[in-house]
Order: C-alpha cells, then structure tokens, then sequence
C-alpha cells in the first residue's frame, strides 16, 4: 500500500503544508519529474476508418492492448475484461440509478478496427465538464483551465498511427465541446507523438511524489504510467 500524488512545480502552498504536517520530501514523500503531452483541441469532428465505440465482445481484446502499451511501467495496473468493464460501468452492476451520474463510461471510449482486428483503443473523459480550474495571480489576472483528459489508452506494435488518428478524433471532440487542451499520457510512445505535429504537442511536467507505506514496496520509482484522472 502506498500513496501517489501529483503536484504542479513551484506549487509553494503545497509545499508548505506538508511540511507543516511533518510529511518530509525526500524521505517520506520520494519524488521524480513526469510530464503529459497536451495538444491542441481542435474541431470539427473528424472521420476515421474504423472507428466505433467500445462492444463488450472488444473487452479482452482492448485490456490486452491497454497492457502491452503499459507493460512494465510503475504505478501501472493491469486489466483484465472484467476490470475493464467493471471501470466503463463506473462500479454499477446493473442498471444505473438516475440519480448517479457517470463522469467516464462505454460512451466515451472506442476503437479502432482495421482489417477486422481492432488495433488501437481509448476514452476520452471531458474533465472541463466536471472539473474547472481558476488561476489568479497576485496581480489579478484570472485563468481558467477546461481541458479533456485521454485515459486507458491501447495500441498494437506497429499500429501507433491508429491510436494518433483516435487521438485526433479526441482533440476535434474536445475542441467542439470547448476545451482548451487534449492530455494524454505519451512520454512512452514517442512514435505517435510523431504523428501529431498538427496539434502542437507540447509537454507539461510535474513532480508526482510516491509514499511507500509498506517496507517491502520499493523506495524509488521507475518510469511511470500516469493515471490521467488525478493529474
């Protein structure tokens, strides 16, 4: 058991604050740079071959190219088509109740398919729908963030075209829905990053700080997966 936290560089408040608790950085909190690709939400919506959403048939199939895309990264847990569903039904087994609103589900994750296999796969969570941030500085100038988040995103060796075109699907969509920003998790795949030069992908780093509470947990992290949803 451990806790991970994500903290923007130069956050003094946080800072602060954990010291104030006696929560020591470097000791107990053990920190490393990470950073997220952010690219330009643009519309319209556009077509790709093969697109469709998420079938329960592409479970396994879709959990097994989640796990080779992330395969030996910190932090990172694998799934298997019953957590997969699981995560899209948002934890209800059965109908939804109407009152319980589902932020991330089987709407919004799809596929890829060519030649009858699908090869890339992911969701797109709107984040600005549902989290919003204001900035102000000390001189008062005001900021708002609203930005849509790719989560769970899979790919097949050699196919890394496939998962830039949903990408770009995703950066359309987010741009329609008024978001500023697509991120996605893809320090680790330089290759389709390549792909994306249209939408300027620019990284912003981070300091994620890992508390291993368990002794047989190890004291430093490797290269990590980022779950996008607590970015």
């Amino acid at each position: 058991m451990g806790q991970v936290m994500y903290r923007r560089i130069g956050n003094a408040n946080m800072e602060r604050f954990l010291d104030a608790v006696k929560f020591h950085e470097g000791q107990d909190r053990l920190q490393k740079i990470v950073g997220a690709a952010y690219l330009a939400a643009r519309g319209p919506d556009v077509q790709t071959e093969g697109l469709r959403p998420i079938e329960l048939r592409d479970l396994e199939r879709c959990a097994h190219l989640i796990n080779r895309t992330h395969e030996g990264l910190d932090l990172f847990r694998p799934y298997g088509a019953e957590s997969l569903r699981d995560m899209l039904d948002g934890g209800v087994w059965g109908e939804r109740p109407p009152w319980r609103p589902s932020p991330f589900g089987w709407d919004d994750f799809h596929v890829i398919e060519r030649d009858g296999h699908v090869v890339a796969c992911g969701g797109l969570w709107d984040r600005g729908r549902d989290i919003r941030e204001i900035w102000r500085s000390a001189q008062g100038d005001e900021k708002r963030v609203e930005v849509a988040m790719g989560l769970d995103l899979g790919v097949e060796a050699g196919h890394e075209s496939a998962l830039a075109d949903l990408l770009r699907v995703f950066a359309a969509r987010s741009g329609l829905l008024g978001r500023q920003s697509l991120v996605a998790d893809l320090a680790h795949l330089p290759a389709v990053v390549e792909e994306l030069d249209d939408l300027e992908p620019r990284m912003e780093s981070r300091i994620i700080e890992w508390s291993p509470f368990q002794p047989s947990l190890p004291k430093q992290l490797g290269e990590c997966y980022l779950d996008l949803r607590f970015w």
